[in-house]
């Protein structure tokens, strides 16, 4: 949360790659209850309120190993909602088709896919 006030908070948030680079990003926010997202930075988003999806721009997909890009959100909250938490995020890359096609081929898990807050998303999620 980087500011909060009546009615509304600004929200920040840093994607970092791991030890892979990434050619493009989408981070899921879950919207505490009552909230609504009006404005988005940095980031193209897919929903409002809720669950939304964040993914990354033309010119801030790309990022080399251990780099970050940053996006950011306003949103209303109606009256009865309680002051929210920090928006808790999920990210992970996104796969071209060659991509995707080799880890199946390989045998490879789908990426684990963290929820909430303060986990290791792990080296394939570049976050």
């Amino acid at each position: 949360m980087q500011d909060q006030w009546n009615g509304g908070f600004v929200a920040a948030v840093t994607v970092t790659a791991g030890t892979t680079a990434l050619t493009g990003w989408r981070v899921t926010l879950n919207l505490p209850s009552g909230a609504s997202v009006s404005s988005v930075w940095n980031g193209v988003a897919n929903g409002t309120s809720g669950t939304i999806t964040v993914a990354s721009q033309s010119y801030n997909g790309r990022l080399g190993a251990g780099q970050s890009t940053s996006f950011g959100s306003r949103a209303a909250e109606t009256a009865a909602a309680p002051p929210p938490p920090a928006p808790e995020a999920e990210a992970h890359p996104i796969l071209t088709n060659d991509q995707a096609a080799r880890r199946a081929s390989a045998g490879a898990p789908a990426p684990a896919r963290p929820r909430g807050r303060g986990q290791d998303p792990g080296p394939d999620q570049g976050l």
